[in-house]
């Protein structure tokens, strides 16, 4: 499985044939979210979320793993450069 929202129709390494914010070929128009890490978006996930949704997988689909089972396999596969914040709340707070 992968994140269809990740991936840019651009070249790797991105390369667009356009400068012009307007142009649907310039990075302003990739809404990928790898074109915007390359635009300097930070992405940060919330390690106390991930932990409530690994409790929701589980009591949805009736699992025997453990929320620390889930949660391990959830973060392994998070999207590269983002960042783990053990709390959202706390993280925009000090932000």
């Amino acid at each position: 499985m992968k994140n269809l929202f990740y991936p840019s129709k651009a070249e790797t390494p991105l390369h667009y044939n356009s400068e012009n914010p307007d142009s649907p070929e310039s990075l302003y128009q990739d809404t990928s979210l790898q074109a915007l890490q390359h635009r300097g978006v930070k992405l940060l996930a919330c390690h106390t979320a991930t932990y409530e949704q690994a409790r929701a997988l589980i009591a949805h689909n009736s699992l025997t793993q453990q929320p620390e089972e889930i949660v391990k396999v959830m973060l392994a596969h998070t999207l590269p450069g983002v960042l783990v914040a053990a709390s959202m709340v706390a993280a925009i707070a000090l932000l």
